[in-house]
């Protein structure tokens, strides 16, 4: 089998290199070959063997003689890296570029086995020979290609230390890109990727495996290829600090996976891949081969070598959760996000809690106080009016009990600050029971999880999303646009399909608490596909970080005395005229106050509705704009008249 899929650089713009990554390229391409030498020993092949999902059914073959499998020499030569030399993300620093390039991924590579040279077998000595290739920079990372040929180790090792060229075993190209630290692992690009072929999207599939990655396996291949990097086994830092919803499984160990699947149905010659998309842990993948006549795949390819027909080629792809391992899916994201950001200019400039510098420079009144708690709605209409969102703790037997009852535009069941460590899972089951119970709140239902990262999400997930009566999640410290698509793939994993998209899809309130997050809000915004609806801002959270680098936040924050009616309406009419559309609540007192708050009075309906009779006939005349009352109407004067009127539909739909 043979393959004549070549790398693929990334697509990018002209940006002249740094002066000393000049210097560290120039070096490295002119050093002679790197020589090590390894032996390929029956413990390591067995191990391997025992670990990869492909071969549960099988009978281990790792004696001494036997042939070493095609994709497992990848777990010998391994790096040499003290435990002082090693990256801060735990990666091995050989053949790295120089700083700030210090975030080391895997991007793919080939490899190439020769038949006209006996196989290795476990028990050989065999020697390997590295060189740097090829180096690029393109926009801000750096690819590093390298080039590792093994031979037999036997004669002293002349064919080996002579490089005779046809006389190795084994030949890799492997990819490495880095990147700087604070640099996102997912980048935007200026033009789309192409497209897969359009046989890959529809053709049925020749050969098929399906398996869970589960961190058992990602710990054995970190330890099988002596590998520390943190993606692969420390969640807080693969999340907050790589900004992954989890765990990332290993480049090569998929490379390997797809190998065996092509081993399968013949013998190879070549395969070439390419890592565009993580895959992580804990999730379905699906590995999937199909024949192309005369096409050329994306990821992985083999060729039948028979005598007596002519040679095929295979594509071979992974997907994960029903989703292609495809470039063209990041730039769809990617695209969402420049679409969704024009919804956030008057967004930012009205409702976030800025630092005063950055306020003046937005035009922002030093004065506003846009800091305290309230809900405002991404939506230009709202489908549910939330005027008043109650929190409900779901360790309170009593409150679960009385949430039936209120007529809180949004119950939201909370299994987060509220409830303490050790009452996580009773909460868990009480508020799944209640959900799925034959009772259910008036308005909408919301369930508060805990953070992505903590350990309890997953749980939480897992129970309330299977419930019949949520309509809604409340995402708490939501500071990456990962962490939404997290979310949304647990709701197409464990939702039925009407809950997965349009009008009862479930939907996404993401809770913004960290200055992280307004960084990135333009990102969070744009994610979500379709069930992110509302942002909301956690005032006292942003005090506690502003106040560490010396900016005042005036803020009322919520209002914790329920029986001081006059102040928590002071604060509802102040969010009111400051845009937002409603307020969050945390006692059944407060709820008629702000529901009258954030309620139109009758002159604003009034008002509304003759905006609505007079613009519409205006408009059947022909005019854009006209003067009614001494003030000038227009097209935005008449949504906002329609969104008045909306709201007023809304509550009333939803009144008892």
């Amino acid at each position: 089998m043979q393959t004549s899929h070549a790398l693929r650089s990334l697509a990018s713009t002209h940006i002249e290199t740094p002066y000393s990554l000049t210097k560290w390229m120039n070096h490295h391409l002119h050093l002679p070959p790197a020589i090590t030498i390894d032996t390929i020993d029956p413990l390591r092949a067995a191990h391997l063997q025992r670990s990869l999902p492909t071969r549960q059914n099988f009978p281990i073959r790792a004696e001494i003689g036997d042939e070493l499998p095609k994709g497992h020499h990848l777990i010998y030569f391994q790096p040499e890296s003290t435990l002082s030399q090693l990256g801060r993300d735990g990666s091995s620093t050989e053949l790295n570029a120089p700083a700030p390039f210090v975030r080391r991924m895997w991007a793919g590579g080939s490899q190439s086995w020769n038949h006209k040279i006996a196989p290795l077998r476990i028990g050989d000595r065999i020697a390997q020979a590295t060189k740097v290739v090829k180096v690029e920079y393109k926009k801000g990372m750096v690819f590093v290609h390298q080039q590792r040929d093994l031979y037999h180790f036997e004669d002293g090792g002349e064919h080996m230390l002579n490089q005779e060229e046809g006389r190795w075993a084994i030949r890799e190209l492997r990819t490495h890109v880095f990147r700087p630290a604070g640099v996102e692992t997912v980048q935007a690009r200026e033009t789309p990727p192409t497209p897969p072929a359009e046989s890959t999207r529809t053709r049925t599939p020749d050969i098929e495996f399906t398996f869970t990655p589960t961190s058992p396996l990602l710990f054995r291949y970190s330890a099988l290829t002596f590998n520390a990097h943190k993606v692969h086994y420390d969640r807080p830092w693969t999340r907050d600090v790589e900004g992954h919803p989890d765990l990332l499984v290993h480049g090569p160990l998929t490379a390997t996976l797809l190998i065996e699947l092509g081993q399968s149905i013949g013998s190879l010659n070549r395969f070439d891949y390419r890592a565009v998309k993580p895959i992580y842990v804990d999730r379905e993948v699906r590995l999937l081969g199909a024949w192309a006549e005369g096409t050329q795949g994306q990821l992985g390819e083999v060729e039948e070598v028979e005598q007596q027909r002519p040679s095929r080629k295979m594509e071979m792809w992974a997907e994960q959760e029903g989703r292609k391992v495809k470039e063209n899916e990041v730039w769809s994201t990617v695209t969402q996000a420049k679409t969704q950001a024009h919804k956030l200019d008057l967004f930012q400039s009205a409702h976030m809690p800025l630092p005063h510098g950055l306020r003046s420079e937005m035009g922002l009144s030093c004065a506003a106080r846009p800091s305290f708690r309230c809900l405002s709605t991404i939506a230009e209409k709202p489908l549910i009016p939330r005027r008043a969102m109650m929190y409900v703790p779901g360790s309170n037997a009593r409150m679960l009990e009385k949430s039936l009852s209120l007529d809180a535009d949004s119950i939201c069941y909370d299994l987060e600050d509220s409830v303490s460590s050790k009452k996580k899972g009773e909460a868990r089951r009480a508020v799944s029971a209640l959900l799925d119970g034959e009772r259910r709140p008036v308005g909408e239902v919301m369930v508060r999880i805990n953070a992505v990262g903590t350990g309890f999400e997953e749980l939480d997930l897992d129970s309330v999303l299977r419930t019949r009566h949520i309509s809604a999640i409340a995402l708490p410290k939501t500071n990456s646009p990962n962490h939404i698509s997290y979310l949304v793939s647990r709701i197409q994993r464990l939702c039925p399909p009407y809950k997965q998209r349009g009008r009862d899809a479930i939907r996404i309130i993401a809770m913004i608490e960290s200055s992280k997050a307004m960084i990135r809000i333009e990102e969070i915004a744009g994610t979500g596909e379709g069930h992110l609806d509302a942002l909301l801002f956690a005032a006292e959270d942003f005090s506690t970080l502003l106040s560490e680098v010396g900016v005042d936040v005036l803020s009322p924050k919520v209002c914790v005395n329920y029986e001081d009616e006059a102040a928590l309406r002071e604060e509802a009419e102040e969010g009111r005229r400051l845009g937002f559309d409603g307020k969050q609540a945390i006692h059944p007192n407060q709820i008629d106050v702000i529901h009258s708050a954030f309620s139109p009075s009758q002159p604003e309906i009034d008002r509304a509705s003759r905006i609505k009779i007079v613009f519409e006939a205006q408009a059947a005349a022909g005019n854009g704009a006209f003067e009614l009352d001494g003030q000038m109407v227009d097209a935005p004067v008449y949504k906002q008249a329609m969104k008045i009127l909306a709201k007023v539909r809304a509550a009333r739909s939803h009144s008892r």
